[in-house]
């Protein structure tokens, strides 16, 4: 009589997971050049009212050492239906630079990184001061290509307070040592 084997989703995403962890290093770089993009949706959070947004970023980073590096973005976001505004639709052009930490060790990069900015409004004469905090992972394809997720809050302070901005990007970009 053959004995049926039962399939433990335990033991599978155990599988999975050491799959991940064992595939081939990242060989992480200091003296690494990163350039990319990113596709995102903002969420502006409001105590009364939120705004939907999207927008797109440039970025690039420069490795310090293998794990610690500089980084600097501008990103441009629109924000649809404001609420009490006379238009409803709101631009907002950032550009900040900061600090990331990654664990560039296995295929599957997570990082955390602290930004410090400025945002303007390019319709009305509004700049506000940016602290974002964001993390995420990267998928390393090759050497030279990666994509990933990040998840970032922004605070922005001016003379009006924007209680935060919760951005969710799509990530890809370019490596190269120099």
């Amino acid at each position: 009589m053959a004995s049926r084997m039962r399939s433990n989703p335990a033991v599978a995403w155990l599988s999975v997971a050491a799959a991940l962890l064992a595939s081939s290093p990242a060989r992480a770089f200091d003296e690494e050049l990163q350039l990319g993009g990113d596709a995102f949706y903002a969420y502006e959070i409001d105590a009364d009212d939120a705004a939907h947004g999207v927008g797109a970023a440039v970025r690039m980073r420069y490795g310090l050492t293998d794990a610690i590096g500089v980084v600097a973005a501008v990103a441009w976001t629109s924000h649809f239906n404001v609420p009490e505004s006379e238009d409803p639709l709101r631009h907002r052009v950032t550009g900040a630079a900061g600090v990331v930490y990654a664990l560039d060790v296995f295929r599957i990069v997570p990082y955390l990184a602290i930004w410090v900015g400025a945002a303007v409004d390019p319709m009305v004469p509004t700049a506000w001061f940016a602290v974002r905090g964001s993390g995420g992972f990267d998928f390393l394809w090759t050497r030279a290509v990666s994509s990933g997720l990040e998840v970032s809050y922004e605070l922005l302070v001016g003379e009006e307070v924007v209680p935060g901005i919760l951005t969710i990007a799509i990530r890809t970009s370019w490596h190269r040592l120099v």
